[in-house]
């Protein structure tokens, strides 16, 4: 995973720390997001929507991007999975975000990269829906023999789609060579994820 540069560093730390706080506190769950200028690697806005599922780039982003500036997204993840497909499609639709990168509050992060020219591959493989598809079938297959682990017991069937879901697609789409993807795993979701690429 590649270093931090400029304002990065503590755009993340703020992060991690609002995923933290909206984890133990139900009416903190909000979803934040940092928008990094490219070039110069300083912070152009920290906003929310004070919603758990999602914030939009804001005016001060929208500006820089009509400007012609290149945009790297940090935000959090209430929970502890990995770019979403909502991520992905924002990255697909819109060629000046360059990276998105996703933080969580067990200090698992995750990043992700768009190669140009597979941006329909990506916006096919994952729709925000994608209880059809045979990527989620396989991770429901997955998912329901991580619940046979005696280590891994506590965890509820629905948690392990949430969580694990996306990294598993996303690792998908990394060997389908259509995106650059890296994920480094917090202390909760560490053992979870070792066991999925384990039996993957």
């Amino acid at each position: 995973m590649r270093a931090y540069n400029g304002d990065e560093d503590e755009t993340a730390k703020l992060l991690r720390k609002r995923a933290a706080l909206g984890d133990r506190d139900p009416g903190e769950r909000h979803e934040y997001l940092g928008g990094i200028d490219a070039v110069t690697w300083r912070l152009i806005c920290f906003r929310t929507n004070d919603r758990p599922d999602g914030v939009d780039l804001g005016q001060k982003i929208d500006a820089h991007i009509e400007a012609g500036g290149k945009v790297i997204v940090h935000h959090n993840h209430i929970g502890l999975h990995s770019l979403s497909g909502g991520d992905w499609a924002g990255l697909a639709e819109n060629r000046a975000l360059l990276e998105s990168w996703v933080h969580c509050w067990d200090g698992t992060r995750y990043w992700g990269k768009l190669i140009p020219g597979h941006e329909h591959d990506v916006l096919n493989y994952c729709k925000i829906t994608p209880k059809g598809s045979p990527h989620f079938k396989k991770v429901v297959v997955l998912t329901e023999q991580l619940t046979l682990n005696p280590k891994l017991a506590d965890r509820k069937f629905e948690r392990f789609v949430q969580e694990i879901g996306p990294h598993l697609v996303n690792r998908d789409m990394q060997k389908n060579g259509w995106v650059e993807y890296e994920a480094d795993f917090g202390n909760y979701m560490g053992p979870l994820a070792k066991e999925a690429e384990t039996r993957k």
